[in-house]
């Protein structure tokens, strides 16, 4: 009889197990989706013909980042403060090393934001090679739209207490970091 109880606890715990996961996943599918088209397409980038191509490639990119900062800042218990700091030092390495529009002079060079090259060039700073008012743009950028708007919108729909806390198991956690990186590593 003791079997048969711990067998019944076990499929009760498994079934509440995957409950609690599929209850769980919606607010981080809803996230991967709107991370990107909030970087990419809220402002104009891209028309509406281009959102789902832009969501399905940038999702991992974008949703994944956003996904692990929101993670990771909800179990570090550090609030907003460190999701905006999370969401900079993305902001940094997205700018600086994975499209390196940060170091490069010429990179708004032949696009359709190449009237603000004199901007970015009255304000180069020579000693560490990067133009101030690119820094503030692209990674306040990268802060506002790419992550904390995103995780802002989605969180304000799940209550208070289901929004503070992490959405995510350790493991799938760190899967969603690997996912993260691998576009920034065929760039």
């Amino acid at each position: 009889m003791a079997q048969g109880s711990i067998d019944q606890s076990t499929a009760e715990h498994g079934a509440a197990t995957v409950g609690s996961w599929l209850r769980r996943l919606p607010p981080v599918l809803a996230l991967m989706a709107l991370a990107p088209w909030a970087a990419e397409c809220s402002w104009g980038g891209f028309g509406l013909a281009g959102f789902l191509p832009v969501v399905i490639v940038l999702a991992p990119m974008y949703g994944g980042a956003a996904v692990l900062i929101r993670e990771t800042g909800r179990r570090l218990g550090g609030g907003w403060p460190t999701l905006v700091l999370l969401a900079a030092a993305f902001g940094l390495a997205q700018a600086g090393l994975v499209d390196q529009s940060l170091f490069n002079r010429d990179f708004l060079d032949d696009t359709e934001f190449a009237s603000l090259a004199g901007g970015a060039e009255a304000t180069w700073v020579p000693v560490i090679g990067v133009s101030a008012q690119q820094v503030v743009t692209y990674v306040g950028n990268h802060i506002a739209l790419s992550i904390c708007a995103p995780i802002a919108n989605v969180e304000s729909y799940l209550s208070p207490g289901r929004s503070q806390r992490p959405w995510l198991p350790s493991v799938p956690a760190m899967r969603t970091s690997s996912c993260c990186r691998l576009p920034s590593r065929a760039a």
